[in-house]
């Protein structure tokens, strides 16, 4: 497992021998320039993917997002499509959270499948 950056506000990861990316967002994020680097970052992870990657998104501890920055996660997941993914697991306990997780998916046509852990959305991806 590898370490592209953990930050504060998020940590991008991959595992190259099983063709997965990890993201993991926390906190509050009042605007999109608190992550300047967040799309540099995640396609650094997303070179390092083949096609069919499995990723897996850890929302649990970030907070509802405000309008700007879920336009923001529209472009990550309009990116990520563009590299091919296969499986797509989401992991939140905040059904605010999941409103708004599920309004982006609207617009950008992603689908994933959401799970309340990591451990149950690892098993998935794993299958």
């Amino acid at each position: 497992m590898e370490t592209i950056v953990k930050n504060e506000k998020y940590e991008v990861r991959f595992d190259k021998s099983k063709n997965r990316l990890f993201y993991t967002f926390t906190g509050f994020w009042e605007t999109p320039d608190v992550v300047v680097d967040l799309m540099d970052d995640c396609k650094k992870g997303l070179d390092q993917m083949s096609s069919g990657f499995t990723l897996l998104v850890n929302l649990s501890a970030i907070k509802t997002p405000s309008k700007d920055v879920r336009a923001l996660f529209v472009e990550l997941q309009q990116i990520t499509m563009g590299y091919n993914p296969g499986r797509i697991a989401e992991v939140m306990d905040s059904m605010m959270v999941k409103v708004n997780v599920d309004e982006t998916h609207d617009i950008s046509g992603v689908k994933t499948k959401q799970f309340d852990s990591v451990e149950k959305a690892t098993q998935w991806l794993d299958e």
